[in-house]
């Protein structure tokens, strides 16, 4: 399961549905800085990706073949945005509730050096914390940070579409 956290805005996915009705230009404008909103925080994640996470992380591969050798290329592309227009809620245990818009590492190796301590510990994990501190390394730390901002800038985008869309219906 993918490390996820999610900004959740009631209404807006029904909000969106009829914008999209009324005035698709506008719609896609509320994504665009929906979107916008949160790119600093994927930025950030993206960023604070180790290049090295432990010297002895090399090739590790599961039974079945899946290569977990950490990749900090393939982490940082793995962390990204997703738009959930359809206002469905997802329950995770490891995800902060937001649809529309969900920030997420879909690399499998990114989840494990993200998460990795927060339910066990053993050396290996006692290691990845004392290297590279507790549990939510990266996209939790990135959210934590920029988590105001993001809500503020969505309020005042939906604020926004909201006074264009009344005044055009005026």
């Amino acid at each position: 399961m993918p490390a996820t956290t999610k900004l959740e805005v009631e209404g807006v996915a029904k909000a969106l549905k009829i914008l999209n009705s009324v005035d698709r230009t506008l719609a896609k404008e509320l994504k665009a800085q929906l979107r916008a909103s949160v790119k600093p925080v994927v930025s950030e994640a993206r960023r604070n990706v180790p290049n090295n996470a432990l010297s002895n992380w090399g090739s590790w591969r599961t039974p079945k073949g899946r290569d977990l050798s950490f990749n900090p290329t393939e982490i940082r592309k793995g962390i990204k945005y997703v738009q959930r227009v359809s206002g469905e809620r997802r329950n995770s245990r490891t995800s902060r509730t937001i649809p529309l818009l969900q920030l997420r590492n879909q690399s499998a190796v990114g989840t494990i050096f993200e998460l990795a301590g927060a339910t066990t510990s053993t050396t290996f994990t006692r290691n990845i914390e004392r290297r590279h501190g507790p549990p939510k390394r990266v996209l939790y730390k990135a959210w934590d940070r920029n988590s105001d901002k993001v809500q503020r800038d969505v309020r005042f985008t939906v604020r926004r579409i909201e006074q264009e869309v009344t005044r055009k219906l005026q």
